[in-house]
């Protein structure tokens, strides 16, 4: 299939960084024509010797090249114990994905302890 090869090699990305209103971006275009966009943002935490600063690009928004895409949002209350990670993944026709935790108990080689022995 003629452009096969060029749809899938990677080498054919693009980086580009744009720096504008206080902000600066980076916008990651695909050989598939998606484009990603990471700002970059600190999220400073307190540290026995100075802050530590963790400023660096984060992934802001994901558009395949048919205009479906994603925003991520990240947390912002530095009061908060999730602060500087990853809240919330929105897609563009507002739906969003649900994660649940579940705690297993771990398996006991004996069988199940909480059995009386009759």
């Amino acid at each position: 299939m003629p452009g096969l090869a060029s749809f899938g090699n990677l080498f054919n990305n693009s980086l580009t960084n744009v720096v504008g209103g206080g902000c600066t971006n980076y916008y990651l275009t695909g050989a598939d024509g998606s484009v990603r966009r990471f700002q970059v943002i600190a999220f400073p935490v307190p540290g026995t010797s100075g802050n530590f600063d963790r400023t660096r690009p984060y992934l802001q928004e994901w558009k395949d090249a048919n205009g479906n895409g994603y925003t991520f949002s990240y947390q912002t209350d530095s009061t908060q114990p999730d602060y500087g990670q990853l809240r919330r993944i929105q897609s563009n026709n507002g739906q969003f994905p649900e994660f649940l935790l579940r705690c297993v108990r771990p398996h006991h080689p004996g069988g199940d302890r909480r059995r009386s022995a009759a």
